[in-house]
Parts: C-alpha cells; sequence; structure tokens
C-alpha cells in the first residue's frame, strides 16, 4: 500500500490537531492542515492529495459542499465531517458523493476502518486506469498527473523530463520504457531525446526538422522524419 497524502480542511484548529494526532497514530505521516475552502483550493491545486478530511461548515465564504463541486473532475475521495444529523446537510453531501461521512465525535477505530476503504478505491482506480495518470514525485508529495495534460517529454542522462503547461517534473527512467506508458494514439517519438502530444503541436517545419509546442522548438530527428510526418499526415 503506498503512502497516502492526507488533506484535512478544518476550521477548528484544536480538532483539527485532534485529527492529526488520531491519523500519526494509525500510521499516517503526509498531513496537511487548512481551514478554509479557499486555502483547500489552493493546496489541491498546488499539490493534489490522495484524499480529503473536510468539514461541511468551514470558516470564509466557501463550504466543504462548495469545494467538493468545484473539485469533482479531480477524482479524489472526499470524507465529509460534521458536527450536524439534519437530513438537510447530508442530502447536501450526498449530491457531491462524498466516500463517507463522519458525525463528530468518532474514534479512531471509525477513522482507520473509514480510511482503509477510501484508500482501497484509491488503489483500486490505479489498478484499473493505468493508461490515464501518472504518479510522480514531485518534492516529498506523490502526484497524479493526468496524462493528457503532458505536452512534451524529453530524456536528458538516465532523467525524463515531462512538461506540462504550468510545471516540470522528473523521473528516473529510460525514454523507452516510459513511452510505454503512454498511449500510440496521442504521442509520437519525434527524436531519440524527445516525445511529444500529437494534440499540442502548432506547427511543423519540414525545412529545418522541427516542430512546435506552443511557443516552444522541438527538433524531428531524421531516423523520426517520416514516421513525424505520415502521423501528421494521417491526423489533418
Amino acid at each position: 500500500m503506498f503512502e497516502a497524502e492526507v488533506l484535512i480542511v478544518e476550521d477548528d484548529f484544536s480538532y483539527a490537531l485532534t485529527l492529526e494526532m488520531m491519523l500519526d497514530e494509525i500510521g499516517y505521516r503526509n498531513i496537511t492542515k487548512v481551514q478554509s475552502g479557499e486555502q483547500a483550493l489552493k493546496n489541491i491545486q498546488e499539490n493534489p492529495p490522495d484524499l480529503i478530511l473536510m468539514d461541511i461548515q468551514l470558516e470564509g465564504e466557501m463550504t466543504g459542499i462548495d469545494v467538493a463541486k468545484i473539485i469533482q473532475d479531480k477524482n479524489i475521495p472526499i470524507i465529509f465531517l460534521t458536527a450536524f444529523l439534519d437530513e438537510e446537510h447530508f442530502e447536501s453531501a450526498k449530491g457531491v458523493f462524498p466516500l463517507a461521512y463522519l458525525t463528530k465525535p468518532f474514534d479512531k477505530i471509525v477513522l482507520e476502518r473509514t480510511l482503509k476503504l477510501a484508500l482501497a478505491k484509491i488503489e483500486n482506480e490505479r489498478e484499473t486506469l493505468p493508461d490515464k495518470y501518472l504518479f510522480i514525485r514531485f518534492g516529498r508529495k506523490k502526484v497524479k498527473v493526468d496524462k493528457t495534460d503532458i505536452l512534451w517529454i524529453k530524456a536528458e542522462g538516465n532523467y525524463c523530463y515531462l512538461h506540462t503547461a504550468g510545471r516540470k517534473y522528473v523521473l528516473k527512467i529510460s525514454l523507452v520504457r516510459l513511452k510505454k506508458q503512454f498511449p500510440e494514439n496521442l504521442f509520437l517519438r519525434c527524436h531519440r531525446n524527445v516525445i511529444v502530444q500529437i494534440n499540442r503541436v502548432v506547427k511543423i517545419d519540414t525545412i529545418a526538422n522541427k516542430l512546435y509546442i506552443n511557443d516552444v522548438e522541438l527538433p524531428i530527428g531524421s531516423s523520426f522524419r517520416k514516421e513525424v510526418l505520415d502521423r501528421f499526415k494521417n491526423n489533418k
């Protein structure tokens, strides 16, 4: 089982510390705490967690349900926390398909069992969607990267640098091995050191043997030229 990144979104600082201590006792070490929905969205954008423990009522203008609606496309399992037992809160939470709904106070055993279900869901997703995501270590965290967000990949020595619109990731792996993890219909090797996402190429210069993704110039190797031209001719 991988080491999960957990985000606690809780505006009661004392209760957030209690949650952190329970998680630590269970065995979770990579824990981040924020107090508002706005802070949660910023953290999720910069360092997407593997799962979220989120209070429904938060300080600021956003509720936990508001946050869940915004990040639905990221498929991050959410466990809602609440001190309210009324049907209205439950129905609102149910509408954003959380993994669980825990009513405060709850004990460590309940939390541990709920988290085990969450991790089983994550592991199943990794096994059933192997072609959709890469899980890349970025700093001290592992980040889930949608392969279609990767514009191009460039190999340097024993490392591959994966470029998205806003960030660059590095993996210690050969380009040959890495290419096998990408769908052939979307990605093309245009040089011995470069793989590009076909849909992101905006221009090809056949005289200079170069192609362009946005304003980035990338080489076309002589041994890859025919395949590149054939692929783009067929994609017109």
